[in-house]
């Protein structure tokens, strides 16, 4: 059994880390919003309920205020399982920054031994939905579909 704990909206060239031109920035991560969920509190959800049994630390002097967790995953990409991948979440405990006020994600994914695999186009305007299995809490399922 399966919880689905988010879905974002549709997936976007940003998301998807798919380079617009040759001088596209890519920043190898995809944002933790409202999603098409609507989630009124989505700058603590994630840390604090989605991902609130990780083991999460401080570990860049530089940036004090930035927490980062390793999170297994399996993977779905349009009904196929490519495997489990350790992913690194990164959240912000900064709620007076600029991102912060302005309402932005304050929980991210990075990418990192995926980003290749969801660098397509044919991912672009589908969603993805991460859940949580009710056999392992700390089991994560990302899909993309």
């Amino acid at each position: 059994m399966t919880i689905l704990l988010w879905e974002s909206a549709p997936l976007s060239i940003r998301d998807l880390n798919i380079p617009s031109s040759n001088n596209t920035h890519l920043t190898g991560q995809i944002n933790l919003d409202a999603g098409i969920n609507l989630i009124p509190n989505f700058q603590t959800y994630f840390r604090d309920i989605v991902f609130n049994t990780l083991s999460w630390e401080f570990k860049r002097a530089q940036y004090p205020h930035i927490e980062y967790a390793d999170c297994d995953f399996e993977v779905i990409l349009e009904g196929r399982n490519i495997g489990s991948f350790s992913l690194e979440l990164v959240h912000s405990t900064d709620f007076t920054s600029k991102t912060a006020l302005q309402n932005n994600a304050m929980t991210k994914i990075k990418w990192g031994p995926l980003r290749h695999c969801i660098d397509n186009p044919d991912y672009l305007n589908k969603t993805l939905k991460i859940y949580r299995t009710n056999s392992n809490p700390s089991t994560y399922i990302l899909e993309i579909s």
